[in-house]
C-alpha cells in the first residue's frame, strides 16, 4: 500500500520530475483517504498539520460567518494540494474543508511535508512559487471587491473562469458549473444578485446557462464588455 501511495504521489504536478526512489528513500509516506459527499475534511479550528492531495471528486473551500452562512471560496482543483499553510507555521487552518462528491485524497503528514521541501529543492520552489500566485490572486479579488461593482465582478470571474479552463472562445462550455450561490460568495455578493445578472447576460446572447453548464457564446463581448467598464 505505501508504494502504490508513493507512486500515486509522484505523478502530482508538485512532485514532477522528482523520483519515486527519492521520496522512499526520505522516508515520505502517503496514506488513502476517502470522504463522502458533505463529509468535512478539517474545519477552521482544526488542529491538524497534514497536507492533502486531490485525487478525485470535488471539494469546496468554504468560511462559516459568525450568523452561520457559508462562504465559497472555490473549488479544489484535482490534483492539487491543500493544508500547506498550517504545515508551514503551525497555525490554524485558515479556512474550512469538505467534499462536494465523493473525493480520494492522499494525505501526507507534516512533517513529511517539510522534510520533501528540505531535502528537495526542486519541490520548494514551487510550493513558494504556489504560495507567491496565492497572494497575487488575493490581491487581484481585493482589487475587484474594491473597485468593481457586482456586475463587473461576476464578468471578471466568468473571464477568468473560462480562462483557466481552456474555454474563452466561441461555444466553449464549463461542465460542473459552480452554482449561482457559490459564483456570489466568490464575488462577495448575494445569490439574487447574481442570477440577475446570469440572466441578463443570457438574455444579451453572451452566455448560455442551464444546469451544471455555463457556455461561452460571446466571450469576445464579455471580455470587451469588462475592459470598457475598466
Amino acid at each position: 500500500m505505501g508504494t502504490d501511495t508513493l507512486a500515486l504521489l509522484a505523478e502530482m504536478p508538485l512532485f514532477h520530475d522528482v523520483d519515486v526512489d527519492q521520496l522512499s528513500s526520505l522516508g515520505i509516506r502517503a496514506r488513502l483517504k476517502t470522504l463522502e459527499s458533505g463529509q468535512i475534511l478539517f474545519d477552521e479550528t482544526d488542529q491538524s498539520r497534514d497536507v492533502y492531495f486531490l485525487l478525485s471528486g470535488c471539494l469546496l473551500a468554504v468560511h462559516l460567518t459568525p450568523d452561520g452562512r457559508e462562504m465559497i471560496f472555490g473549488r479544489i482543483d484535482i490534483r492539487t494540494y491543500q493544508g500547506e499553510l498550517a504545515a508551514l507555521d503551525n497555525g490554524e487552518r485558515s479556512l474550512s474543508m469538505y467534499a462536494h462528491r465523493q473525493a480520494q485524497i492522499l494525505v501526507v503528514s507534516q512533517a513529511d511535508f517539510i522534510a520533501v521541501m528540505d531535502q528537495i529543492p526542486l519541490v520548494r520552489q514551487r510550493v513558494v512559487r504556489d504560495l507567491v500566485a496565492t497572494v497575487r490572486n488575493l490581491t487581484e479579488r481585493l482589487y475587484e471587491a474594491t473597485l468593481f461593482s457586482a456586475e463587473q465582478r461576476v464578468r471578471s470571474y466568468l473571464v477568468r473562469l473560462a480562462l483557466e479552463s481552456g474555454q474563452m472562445h466561441k461555444g466553449g462550455e464549463i461542465h460542473d458549473a459552480p452554482t449561482h450561490s457559490e459564483i456570489a460568495n466568490w464575488v462577495g455578493s448575494n445569490r439574487e444578485v447574481v442570477s440577475r445578472i446570469m440572466s441578463g447576460l443570457k438574455k444579451s446572447g453572451i452566455i448560455h446557462t442551464q444546469r451544471k453548464l455555463i457556455r461561452f457564446d460571446e466571450p469576445d463581448t464579455l471580455l470587451q464588455s469588462l475592459s470598457e467598464d475598466i
